[in-house]
């Protein structure tokens, strides 16, 4: 998950999203709008006894922002594993690694500590040819094996090669996540040839120097920001509450870079790449 805001349960329950599939939990900035949800959030798993570890990651000052709610609700057990890892929000690092995906932090230009993400897919697993599954018998462990790339071993010493079981795998996606923040040149090359790019809209164009001003972005801030980073797509969100009719927001980004979407309520997107169709 990337940023928490207030109702991020409400919306849990109604996407029938688990909490217990949460893992890793990723903080722009301290915003109440982008991380008041975090401490309910993390009580409930607590009282619906969760046991799975839960990592969060944010700038600094999210520790002590938890650790004084837990104390003064005097919550101080968890059934869980709580890890509470604070970034520099003045370097571009990796932050996180498994099998499927690197994950890594970069500075943005907010009014406060603000940090954007990139998320990278490593290893996308092959797909297995349904008739190699009968052919050579494989079991669930060779399955598993094969996905990742791997040749299989028989009981008898015999090498089934990997190309005789897969399709040929799929490029790598990626995407990237620039929450609040002024436009700047100095993240462009951290959302370089993405995907997907999220990136805030809070304004319309003719509130430029008002969005200069408050540290946001404009509809043409995040779409010049996708067309200098050459992303694929642009999903544009976070606009001001005095837009009732987003659909001007959507024609002015389009003119700069034409595959822009709107962040709408309940809208999901997949992560696809040029050729690969539009939104799922």
């Amino acid at each position: 998950m990337v940023d928490c805001g207030e109702g991020t349960q409400h919306r849990l329950i109604n996407y029938r999203i688990s909490y217990n599939k949460i893992e890793k939990i990723f903080i722009s900035h301290l915003h109440g709008d982008h991380v008041y949800g975090l401490p309910g959030l993390i009580n409930t798993m607590n009282l619906t006894s969760r046991r799975k570890p839960l990592t969060v990651y944010g700038p600094p000052g999210i520790r002590a922002m938890l650790e004084f709610l837990f104390e003064i609700s005097e919550r101080r057990e968890f059934h869980f594993e709580l890890d509470i890892i604070e970034l520099p929000v003045d370097k571009h690092i990796k932050v996180f690694q498994d099998d499927e995906v690197r994950i890594y932090s970069f500075p943005l230009v907010h009014s406060i500590s603000t940090i954007g993400y990139r998320i990278e897919e490593r290893f996308p697993l092959k797909n297995i040819r349904q008739e190699a599954v009968a052919g050579y018998g494989l079991d669930y462990e060779q399955i598993r094996k094969a996905k990742k790339g791997e040749d299989i071993i028989t009981g008898d010493g015999k090498v089934i090669k990997n190309e005789y079981i897969t399709y040929p795998v799929r490029k790598p996606r990626s995407y990237a996540f620039c929450s609040d923040t002024r436009y700047s040149e100095s993240y462009i090359p951290y959302i370089k040839d993405v995907d997907l790019l999220y990136h805030e809209a809070t304004y319309s164009a003719d509130f430029e120097e008002k969005a200069y001003e408050r540290f946001h972005s404009t509809t043409k801030d995040a779409a010049r920001a996708a067309k200098r980073a050459g992303a694929v797509k642009l999903i544009i969100g976070h606009f001001s509450s005095r837009y009732r009719d987003l659909t001007p927001l959507l024609q002015e980004a389009r003119e700069v870079f034409p595959n822009t979407l709107l962040a709408e309520e309940g809208k999901t997107f997949e992560v696809k790449r040029h050729g690969d169709g539009e939104q799922n």
